[in-house]
């Protein structure tokens, strides 16, 4: 009421005012209680869950790193880190089968290039054999060009002392 300076006061023991603040204490230390090393779980399940296939995946680029591409990664999850070793395995398995195929190609160039060499020799040694056939034909050949004109020219005596031997 203007004018009037009153006031109301209240009075209440302290143990019922501040009651209500021990059982609150006592409410936060036990949720803590239960908290923490509920969260100190959690946290560790989601640092494994993180890890765990981050560990998998450094053993696996280490294996493929030592050429070993029959190697698999392991991880069945269904986030993006399941996805990804299931592309990484995909990509293995198509390497691995690109360089099976390369070396197959390689063997086969391989074999035929022996054959090839195998081929080029016998050709070698058949040329150098007809070389030497024809060379002693050729050396034949001329022997029998000088016979024949050895021939011819003991002929022509031969006719020509027939010839004089008639004259007289």
């Amino acid at each position: 009421i203007p004018g009037l300076n009153w006031a109301i006061m209240a009075e209440i023991d302290a143990a019922e005012a501040l009651g209500a603040v021990g059982s609150l204490r006592w409410n936060m230390l036990f949720i803590a209680a239960i908290a923490i090393p509920a969260i100190i779980v959690l946290a560790v399940v989601i640092t494994r869950s993180i890890t765990s296939p981050l560990r998998q995946g450094v053993e696996f680029a280490q294996s493929l790193s030592e050429g070993n591409f029959n190697a698999h990664l392991e991880i069945d999850q269904q986030n993006e880190t399941g996805i990804l070793a299931k592309a990484l395995n995909t990509m293995v398995g198509s390497v691995g089968q690109m360089i099976r195929e390369t070396i197959q190609s390689i063997q086969a160039l391989l074999e035929t290039s022996a054959t090839l060499s195998k081929v080029s020799h016998e050709l070698e040694v058949g040329a150098s054999e007809t070389s030497d056939r024809a060379t002693n034909s050729a050396s034949a050949a001329e022997e029998m060009s000088s016979s024949m004109t050895s021939m011819a020219a003991a002929v022509d005596q031969a006719l020509m002392a027939l010839a004089v031997e008639d004259e007289h």
